[in-house]
């Protein structure tokens, strides 16, 4: 007879509206304080939180001012990359100029970065190549169209 109140009482207890929602709010929120504290558990150990935030700054500074462009790769210009940013060889080629260099095959890489200058790298060993911008190969002498 025992048992048989017992159960009733249990089954009474869990049956009424306001125990069910008390006891749902309590055991939400301790699971919510439990995974909050493992979480942060792991984020300290495993120092993932900088991780974390560092991805999340790198990929919003990428949407915020965007990429920088490949456009020149060993000494080779992408005419792709040019055409699709819109760049002139002749911009390139005067780029290059002002950085002293005047050989494409001296250039390692070549960026367009999204503020709109170029940022070039060069090689350590130039190779040779064709000069950007042609020299006359003999002065010009007093005569007409002798060069």
């Amino acid at each position: 007879m025992i048992h048989s109140i017992l159960l009733y009482s249990d089954t009474a207890l869990l049956s009424n509206p306001s125990f069910n929602y008390i006891s749902g709010i309590i055991l939400t929120g301790a699971a919510v304080y439990f995974i909050s504290y493992l979480l942060l558990y792991f984020f300290d150990k495993y120092d993932i939180g900088r991780a974390v935030t560092n991805y999340v700054k790198q990929k919003w500074d990428m949407l915020k001012h965007g990429n920088a462009v490949l456009l020149v790769k060993d000494g080779v210009l992408q005419l792709d990359k040019l055409y699709a940013e819109n760049i002139t060889t002749q911009q390139v080629y005067a780029a290059l100029r002002s950085s002293d260099i005047n050989n494409l095959n001296e250039v390692e890489r070549l960026f367009l970065i999204p503020d709109g200058q170029f940022t070039i790298y060069k090689k350590q060993e130039p190779a040779p190549g064709l000069p950007l911008f042609q020299y006359a190969e003999k002065e010009l002498s007093g005569t007409r169209g002798e060069i």
